[in-house]
């Protein structure tokens, strides 16, 4: 018999985005949910994704999100370890091949429909 949503973890029923409760109302922790759903949805959404993708997925954003850290860093002329850097590059490259391939392609703005239908 299924679990009811009511007696899984918050974490596993989606409620939350941590096992933990944390704020994620930081910038990064908003980046982080963001990148997670977006990359959920480009593979089918969250009931076509398997539980090792779903992992994946987290793995990825968490990867990306500590790299978009340190180019802001950079753009802001503080030094940034460039080895750590790389090593967090090659580790994106592996879990994105673990994420599995993209399924959905992005929906379409009004705009970016309006503009292509103005092109000749």
């Amino acid at each position: 018999m299924p679990t009811s949503v009511h007696h899984r973890n918050a974490l596993s029923n989606g409620s939350r985005l941590h096992v933990r409760h944390v704020d994620a109302r930081t910038e990064e922790g908003r980046r982080l949910a963001d990148l997670i759903h977006d990359l959920t949805e480009e593979r089918g959404g969250p009931k076509a994704v398997t539980i090792v993708q779903q992992q994946a997925i987290r793995r990825y954003a968490q990867l990306a999100v500590e790299c978009e850290s340190l180019e802001a860093d950079r753009a802001a002329g503080k030094p940034i370890d460039a080895e750590g850097y790389g090593q967090l590059a090659d580790r994106m490259d592996r879990q994105s091949r673990r994420m599995g391939p993209v399924k959905s392609s992005r929906a379409l703005s009004a705009r970016e429909i309006a503009a292509a239908r103005r092109k000749p």
